[in-house]
């Protein structure tokens, strides 16, 4: 049981998080996978939320929650505030991780695509 790498410190959580979701980034949008990527975003975003939260990191029913948590600790307020009505868990991280497809609410692209970023149509 000692080698298992428990990441009950904010320093093995920030190497997680940079080598499972940032790193591999970059080379899934190069190869073509670019709605992967945005699954692993979207997943990330969740996964960041269970880090800082209080809850057991297994808890049930806390996905919007601490999708929310992560946007507002961890990035721009922008990012909040597109999640209002939880807004982009709903159209990213739920269209994404349960039906592997995008939303008709949210335009997914890469700058090469010429996206702007936050870009989405109103509902």
């Amino acid at each position: 049981m000692n080698d298992i790498n428990l990441l009950d410190t904010p320093a093995l959580q920030s190497q997680w998080i940079r080598s499972t979701f940032i790193e591999p980034l970059p080379r899934l949008v190069t190869d073509g996978y670019t709605m992967i990527a945005y699954m692993v975003i979207a997943q990330g975003i969740e996964t960041m939320g269970a880090f800082i939260d209080k809850k057991p990191f297994k808890a049930r029913g806390q996905g919007a929650a601490r999708f929310a948590l992560a946007l507002e600790k961890l990035f721009p307020a922008r990012y909040s505030s597109f999640n209002r009505r939880d807004f982009l868990y709903q159209n990213l991280r739920g269209n994404l991780t349960h039906l592997s497809v995008g939303s008709p609410h949210l335009i997914l692209g890469t700058r090469a695509d010429g996206i702007k970023h936050l870009w989405y149509w109103r509902i």
